[in-house]
């Protein structure tokens, strides 16, 4: 059976999410922390600087840097935008995270905090109406 290049790179792209993911959760080859609070979020320069101009730009400032302190942002935020990047597993945005995590993603400037589509998925009309 041939298969097509789209379920090839799906496989591939799956097994690479699935790497990252495990990388992260057994904290090998990290070499970020974010921290907001006294909460810290061990990560990997290369995967947060594809996402974010913001942290791309930290760590281009000063390649030595390890750590990253986010003030203005709820750490719940942060790990559940953190969890997509590395896992592409959307997560819940309702009334009661909904600010927050719009918060997070333009503090990252996230490069894909303006994708319709990227909300569309993830926030229900009922939720949006709950935050008004």
């Amino acid at each position: 059976m041939c298969h097509t290049t789209h379920q090839v790179l799906d496989k591939r792209t799956e097994a690479v999410f699935k790497g990252l993911q495990a990388m992260m959760q057994d904290e090998l080859l990290t070499d970020l922390v974010l921290v907001v609070g006294n909460e810290k979020l061990l990560c990997h320069k290369a995967v947060l600087a594809a996402v974010s101009p913001y942290i791309k730009e930290k760590v281009l400032e000063d390649v030595r840097v390890d750590t990253v302190q986010l003030d203005d942002i709820k750490f719940e935020s942060l790990k559940l935008i953190v969890d997509f990047v590395y896992t592409a597993q959307a997560f819940r945005v309702d009334a009661t995270n909904a600010e927050a995590v719009l918060c997070a993603l333009k503090a990252l400037n996230v490069s894909f905090v303006n994708d319709v589509l990227f909300f569309k998925n993830l926030i229900s009309i009922e939720d949006c109406l709950g935050v008004l």
